[in-house]
């Protein structure tokens, strides 16, 4: 699914897409944490949950915030205990997208 895994949403209810992107521009702005350090988080709950599109969109978007290749590695590898096995199948897409 190429693009922002939301776009066939904003269709159905793009109010709804609105205040989703309202929250998530709150809480993943500057703060306490960077915003590299917080999609590096976000990411690696992605992982976690197996959903690819929105690791590979986040570690882009942390990428573009100065991550290096190695520090997606190691966010997305955070998610090893918890998920086991789902990691490896995630980890090689996520590694293939990173172009930096």
């Amino acid at each position: 699914m190429p693009g922002n895994p939301l776009d066939s949403y904003r269709k159905i209810d793009p109010e709804l897409i609105k205040s989703f992107e309202n929250v998530q521009g709150l809480v993943l702005c500057e703060g306490a944490l960077s915003q590299k350090f917080k999609f590096l988080i976000a990411m690696a709950i992605d992982v976690e949950h197996g959903a690819l599109q929105g690791a590979i969109a986040l570690g882009k978007r942390a990428i573009a915030l100065g991550a290096t290749k190695e520090e997606i590695i190691s966010a997305a590898l955070i998610a090893l205990p918890p998920a086991g096995h789902g990691v490896t199948q995630v980890l090689p897409a996520i590694i293939e997208s990173y172009n930096g």
